[in-house]
């Protein structure tokens, strides 16, 4: 089988759209956007290359440049295997990488059954406590609850290619039930997209 060849995709938004800045009023300024997916390294540095001749390039011609760079994320795209989490806190309070199905699944379930027995435990006991000690197991039981739900949940929208604040839809009546299928039972992206490698393909 013929090795595929990575994608280079460059696409312009209001190609030398032109505008003028705040503190240089008096100087008209080119806007290019771009936007690039490879799994090159060789080909990202080329490109590297060729944006910096056109700056230089303008800069001689008399043209204002006022770049901006955004967040890059080459190594999420440069073929890495999956490295799953080794750390009891790297499974349930991080929100950096990706969760595919199952483990989001099985991982809510956790949370849910020691939120449950808390919960059991603490009925047990209620009797014998305070009411300002009942009061905070309670919030307490609630954090262990709500915080790792939401990262694992940002995990799992980061395995579809969705941005964190899609979680909002959670505490949107209606929206929840939409976005908790959604969540469920869509599959992730096949292979890295900009929040990580593929967590199906795991490395040795």
């Amino acid at each position: 089988m013929d090795e595929q060849k990575p994608k280079v995709q460059v696409i312009p938004a209001n190609p030398f759209k032109r505008y003028k800045k705040e503190d240089d009023v008096n100087n008209g300024g080119v806007g290019i956007y771009c936007r690039v997916s490879t799994t090159e390294q060789k080909q990202l540095n080329s490109l590297s290359n060729q944006v910096s001749g056109l700056l230089k390039y303008l800069k001689e011609e008399g043209i204002a440049v006022h770049p901006r760079r955004e967040q890059t994320r080459i190594g999420n795209m440069s073929g890495e295997k999956y490295v799953p989490n080794s750390s009891l806190q790297s499974v349930f309070l991080r929100c950096d990488n990706r969760l595919n199905r199952k483990r989001y699944i099985l991982r809510c379930l956790t949370v849910s059954v020691v939120v449950s027995a808390g919960m059991v435990g603490l009925a047990l006991i209620a009797d014998r406590l305070s009411g300002s000690a009942i009061t905070a197991a309670a919030v307490l039981l609630w954090l262990i609850a709500f915080i790792p739900g939401l990262l694992l949940t940002i995990r799992r929208l980061h395995d579809l290619d969705k941005p964190s604040w899609w979680c909002i839809g959670m505490f949107i009546p209606i929206v929840n039930f939409l976005l908790l299928f959604f969540l469920l039972f869509y599959r992730g992206t096949k292979g890295p997209n900009r929040y990580g490698p593929d967590p199906l393909d795991i490395g040795q």
